[in-house]
């Protein structure tokens, strides 16, 4: 009985002890992020991971923050985003409708500013 509370004791101890996943979402926003991303200029709500997955919400494929596999590693600084490699831009011909933005959302804005809270346009969708 004693090795039980023992083990009960240690267990509580190390729970408290190992710091939990701090991430952050907007008020409007779907996804998670780490604290130096540039999409939380507008706002910025601190939330563990697990209750940031929990609720729904999913990570930012700018910044790259932890997921849950890697939470237990220790993580200073934002992962760079990897380079994509480039095939041949589609055709340029005919009227714009919409764009593709860099983190793989699509978005039917044609004009400049399309994809400003997405890293950019990474092609043009043409009719």
């Amino acid at each position: 009985m004693k090795k039980l509370v023992l083990l009960f004791f240690t267990l509580f101890a190390l729970a408290n002890i190992l710091p939990a996943q701090t991430v952050y979402v907007t008020n409007t926003g779907k996804k998670y992020h780490v604290e130096t991303c540039k999409y939380l200029s507008s706002s910025k709500i601190a939330i563990d991971l697990n209750v940031a997955i929990k609720k729904g919400y999913t990570p930012c494929k700018v910044c790259n923050p932890p997921t849950l596999s890697t939470s237990n590693q220790k993580v200073a600084e934002p992962n760079p985003t990897p380079a994509k490699a480039k095939s041949a831009p589609p055709s340029t011909s005919g009227t714009r409708t919409g764009c593709i933005c860099r983190d793989g959302t699509q978005s039917t804005a044609t004009g400049r500013g399309a994809c400003s809270h997405h890293g950019g346009v990474d092609h043009w969708l043409y009719k």
